[in-house]
């Protein structure tokens, strides 16, 4: 039996009404008017205040005021339902339907003669009318509703106007008119008592917005702290997630790139569905996040993707803005008429929105591009007009901007008084807001005037100043951040020791080289339990979940990809090419994933910067037969730094990067080609006299000119620099013989590390192998071999899986599996093994403070080097986890002669020699048994770290 409506609703209460499940039935017939009256202002009520708490409601609120009064054929019930649903869907970012119900309801109420409920109208459609581009109509209505309220005496009314003016105000960059109006808001609000104290939270909060922009960060920062109580109270997620985009903002700024990107994926996560104004303005400030940490290209595809979902939301005001973000981007990528092309979209956008000042912010962008294009003369006097505009309007922090730009435009125009005017106004700025990017800029200009005025001293101490900031900065970042930021703050360092180095001081040289090197390894290697990931928390256990499920979709479709699985064991039957392109999306998904692991896991290594170390340091671990010789790329010329035990001397070489980039693609291209012919083969023999011109070319650059110092050294222990981290040390060729032939060779990322107490660890072997599907018939061969050598445990093929890694180090980690660098992404460079790819970012969550690891994988030893000296790779993964000393292979190897070469390095360490001769040792046997063979079969293996023998001589049975 069904009820009639009619009587169902002489049972019905306001409350009843107000319930979420309330049936549509309710709605469908006419409410009696005492009823209606008071159910429609509760809905109201209602309906505005989960507009910051979930607008969804809100929605259903207004819905159901429309339907109430269509059902009572009530004009202005409607026009309070339309009017609420247009301040609804507004917080959606739906603008243009947010109008076209605002404007519907507006015209409603003048039809009855309401001109209140005109007036309120007015309200919402400031905002909304600013982000659609109708600033000069919507300005005008809002003085109207103004003097209405004020005639009506609707000062609450009066009061949500004046805050939308404000923000509308602050949209369009006039920040003081903003101020002044939120002044006068707040004393309004004080006024009027309980109906003010609610609005007080969100003043608090759009001041402090407005502070932030005019770089006010302390002042905005306390007022987002006033702001966040009452938010929580009244539980606002709207602008809670608004306080931490603008938290975000300021953090950036002062260099806490981690706690923004914190901040901002919270955002992101807790306003997906329900905000999605909210999410893409988060995103807008993600990339402008990426722009900070150098990160060009994915702020470029990110900003492509804001700007769709700004599309959607026809939201004008922030496209512009984020339009600003990808021209930034294309320029630093070099892609100049893209930039133009975006900042002319731009422009176009604001002139629409009838904003001056951010047009005017827009022509300081453009100049910023004009700069990186080289039109130093433009940007010189434009900027100089731009700097007073700003100041004018007191927009601290675009003036700085400004200011700078004419500094560095004057410097390369030879203006030194105007640069330094410019540097020296920029640093006081700086330093005022604790404003990072900003100080070290200042402080490398004013660095760059000193050494032209010839004030060594003083540009000394502006140079390390810049590099005192930067290690400030880049201590509060995760493994995966750093890289990118540090690409471009090496200017400082080199400034430094290029001063040093035209002044002969070679050993404040060699410090200030040693430092920038050596700090990030350093950091990382002290704070090792701050790299792992946290597997307690909900947040990092979902994380983890999901980059177990990507990582297992991916190993699919890079399989397929390679040829290693047929193309029937995956969905849809993919080809090779297609399972490539998913294996990329799903890599950039890993790169989020893995980031967001670091960020919610991470926590600041906190403390001072690394002491510099002092040269003698070094030179108290050197042997009185051994030498070290450290690389270094002033920009104009290369330097090896000699160091023995008594001296330290400086030499510059004769090679230039170009010539130096060339041999090295040479030899690369001649290894590649030996690996594909047979040692039999007839051209064979002339890729051995090829590739052993192109290494004594390379001995004669490099190391040639530093043996009249001595001509036969025991152990060289190299540190190399830039591209010199791809070359094959050890293979160098005199004419006679290759240098591994001469002498033990080391490799070192950073001297300072030769330093470094070394731990004694449990005898014994732990050895992992896996034939890779049998592929690598011979790596079970080379665990037996290791282990019985050195006893332990050996875990073999499906055995060999990552929870080995779990258990405590013993003295020798062996792995013998397959292993791939990615040039491309070397994030994603993996060792084989029985549950799947092992990644470097893997290897960083385990002790693995062994006195000796062990990668025999093919071009397991490869690493892309950053323009900060950072090597990414599975080597880093090993050293960062506390490996002592790596033998890694720089290419693929012959999985024969692999056994032939361990059997015998770990023959040389169980007799108790160094690291160092038992691999030059056994690469010597190799060679002596072979002599016509080729390098690539027999040096690909090379050894990074402790080269001293093993703690405690193993004393186990071979029988």
């Amino acid at each position: 039996m069904t009820t009639h409506p009619t009587a169902l609703l002489a049972a019905t209460s306001v409350e009843d009404l107000l319930a979420p499940q309330a049936p549509d039935a309710l709605f469908a017939r006419p409410l009696p008017d005492e009823l209606a009256t008071a159910v429609v202002e509760r809905l109201k009520s209602e309906a505005d205040r989960h507009w910051y708490i979930d607008p969804r409601i809100s929605l259903t609120y207004a819905g159901r005021i429309v339907s109430i009064g269509q059902a009572r054929n009530d004009q202005r019930q409607i026009a309070l339902g339309l009017m609420a649903r247009g301040d609804a869907i507004k917080m959606t970012g739906s603008f243009e339907q947010a109008w076209n119900d605002l404007e519907e309801s507006a015209r409603l109420f003048q039809s009855i003669g309401d001109e209140v409920g005109w007036a309120r109208t007015r309200i919402g459609l400031t905002l909304v009318g600013v982000r659609l581009g109708r600033t000069d109509h919507v300005f005008a209505q809002a003085q109207i509703a103004r003097q209405v309220f004020m005639r009506h005496g609707e000062f609450e009314l009066n009061l949500r106007l004046s805050r939308n003016m404000a923000l509308a105000q602050t949209y369009l960059g006039d920040y003081e008119a903003a101020l002044r109006e939120y002044s006068a808001a707040l004393l309004t609000a004080q006024s009027i008592g309980a109906a003010g104290d609610k609005h007080l939270g969100g003043l608090y909060l759009n001041t402090a917005i407005t502070h932030a922009l005019l770089g006010h960060f302390q002042e905005a920062l306390a007022l987002c702290e006033t702001a966040r109580g009452d938010m929580l109270r009244r539980n606002e997620l709207w602008h809670l997630a608004v306080i931490e985009i603008d938290t975000a903002h300021i953090a950036r700024c002062q260099g806490q790139h981690r706690q923004a990107l914190q901040r901002l994926y919270g955002v992101i996560k807790q306003t997906e569905g329900r905000f999605p104004q909210v999410a893409a303005l988060a995103r807008e400030h993600v990339v402008a996040c990426y722009l900070s940490l150098n990160r060009f290209l994915e702020a470029r595809e990110l900003a492509l993707q804001v700007l769709a979902d700004q599309a959607a939301l026809s939201d004008q005001y922030e496209r512009g803005a984020t339009l600003l973000h990808l021209a930034n981007a294309e320029a630093a990528l070099a892609n100049y008429p893209a930039a133009r092309a975006a900042l002319n979209e731009a422009e176009t956008l604001f002139a629409q929105l009838g904003s001056h000042p951010l047009v005017m912010n827009t022509r300081l962008w453009r100049m910023q591009v004009q700069y990186h294009a080289g039109d130093y003369r433009e940007v010189f006097h434009t900027t100089a007009e731009l700097a007073h505009h700003f100041k004018a309007r007191g927009q601290a922090v675009e003036q700085a901007l400004a200011t700078l730009l004419h500094g560095r435009a004057a410097l390369t125009l030879n203006e030194p008084e105007a640069a330094s005017v410019a540097a020296q106004a920029t640093l006081a700025y700086a330093q005022a807001a604790h404003f990072q990017w900003l100080r070290y800029e200042a402080h490398l200009l004013l660095g760059q005037l000193a050494e032209r005025r010839h004030k060594p001293l003083r540009a000394e101490r502006h140079y390390q100043a810049a590099i005192t900031t930067t290690l400030r900065v880049q201590r509060n970042l995760t493994v995966t951040l750093r890289p990118s930021f540090m690409n471009d703050k090496g200017e400082a360092a080199r400034s430094l020791i290029n001063l040093h180095l035209a002044q002969g001081r070679v050993a404040a040289a060699f410090t200030a080289l040693e430092r920038e090197k050596s700090q990030v390894w350093l950091t990382f290697l002290n704070h090792r339990g701050q790299l792992k990931w946290s597997r307690t928390d909900d947040d990092s256990r979902v994380l983890l979940e999901e980059l177990s499920r990507l990582r297992a979709e991916h190993h699919g479709f890079q399989a397929l990809a390679q040829g290693l699985l047929n193309k029937r064991d995956l969905p849809g039957g993919l080809s090779q090419s297609d399972a490539l392109a998913k294996a990329f999306v799903l890599e950039q998904r890993i790169r989020r994933v893995v980031e967001q692991l670091y960020l919610v896991s991470g926590q600041a290594f906190g403390g001072s910067a690394e002491a510099a170390v002092c040269h003698t340091e070094v030179q108290q671990v050197i042997g009185p037969e051994d030498v070290l010789i450290e690389f270094y790329n002033s920009g104009e010329a290369w330097w090896a730094f000699v160091m023995t035990g008594e001296a330290l001397s400086a030499h510059r070489l004769a090679i230039t990067t170009e010539t130096l980039a060339a041999r090295l693609t040479q030899l690369r291209l001649l290894i590649e080609a030996a690996l594909r012919v047979a040692p039999d083969a007839r051209t064979h023999t002339s890729l051995i006299r090829q590739t052993q011109r192109v290494l004594q070319l390379l001995f004669s650059a490099l190391l040639q000119p530093l043996c009249s110092i001595e001509p036969r050294w025991r152990r060289i222990t190299l540190v190399p620099y830039g591209l010199l981290h791809m070359l094959p040390f050890h293979l160098l060729y005199d004419g006679e013989q290759y240098l591994i032939e001469r002498s033990e060779v080391v490799i070192v990322p950073a001297a300072r590390l030769m330093a470094r107490p070394s731990q004694p660890g449990r005898t014994g072997a732990t050895v992992l192998s896996h034939s890779w599907g049998g592929q690598l018939p011979n790596a079970s061969l080379e665990a037996r071999a290791v282990q019985h050598l050195f006893g332990g445990h050996v875990w073999n093929e499906e055995a060999a899986t990552r929870r080995v890694l779990a258990e405590p180090p013993t003295q020798v980690l062996h792995i013998a599996a397959h292993g791939q660098h990615r040039f491309d992404n070397p994030d994603m460079s993996y060792i084989e093994l029985g549950d799947g790819p092992l990644f470097a970012d893997d290897l960083m969550q385990h002790d693995l403070s062994y006195e000796l690891v062990t990668l025999s994988a093919c071009e397991s030893g490869q690493a892309q080097v950053t323009g900060s000296e950072d090597l990414i790779g599975l080597g880093r993964g090993l050293l960062y986890a506390g490996a002592a000393t790596l033998v890694t292979s720089l290419w693929p190897v012959s999985d024969e002669t692999t056994l032939e070469l361990m059997t015998q390095f770990y023959g040389g360490l169980r007799a108790g020699h160094s690291k160092a001769a038992a691999l030059r040792q056994a690469q010597r046997q190799l060679l002596a048994a072979n002599p016509q063979l080729h390098p690539a079969y027999w040096g690909a293996f090379q050894l990074i770290g402790d080269a001293h023998p093993l703690s405690n001589s193993p004393a186990f049975s071979t029988s």
